[in-house]
């Protein structure tokens, strides 16, 4: 099962660069971000896209309709797949396999890296499945084996944390 796991301590250690106003929607966000820092999501922005959720981190549609908490891989994180994973993923007949891949990164609910913190050891329900985490095993914050490099970007429809792995089901 996919874990995560938070200090206190890190989160307060992750501060970087300023991010785009809180009045910009998940998908402005993550495409401002990718622009004014080290981090890039094109990758993800277009897997998102081609499987129909990038629109619901843009108007806060029905899945995000109670703000989103979106574990957003770099493009780093999709280099490292096996060599034509992203682009197989792509391809209209696994387009089903994709999406979940994407919704496994988008929870439809807002999770701040301190309510994280205070949820240790109960289950996040996304997609009518779970994502488990449970207590503070390390000194280091981690999504589903991934490390979230940066947390807390919020959004106005949600909020993003930065992870360097993809997560899959």
């Amino acid at each position: 099962m996919k874990k995560i796991l938070a200090s206190a301590a890190v989160a307060a250690a992750m501060a970087l660069p300023a991010m785009p106003a809180q009045s910009a929607d998940l998908a402005t966000t993550l495409r401002v971000m990718g622009e004014v820092n080290e981090f890039s999501f094109e990758t993800f922005i277009a897997a998102a896209d081609a499987v129909g959720l990038f629109d619901e981190l843009a108007e806060g549609g029905a899945y995000c309709s109670n703000g989103c908490t979106v574990f957003a891989p770099t493009d780093a994180a999709f280099g490292a797949l096996p060599a034509g994973t992203v682009e197989g993923l792509l391809q209209m007949e696994n387009r089903q396999q994709l999406r979940e891949i994407i919704q496994h990164h988008i929870l439809p609910q807002y999770f701040s890296l301190d309510e994280l913190i205070s949820r240790q050891g109960q289950a996040l329900a996304y997609d009518y499945t779970f994502l488990p985490y449970t207590g503070i095993a390390t000194p280091q914050l981690m999504a589903g084996g991934s490390d979230i490099v940066r947390g807390d970007v919020d959004a106005n429809n949600g909020v993003i944390h930065v992870i360097d792995t993809v997560i899959t089901p």
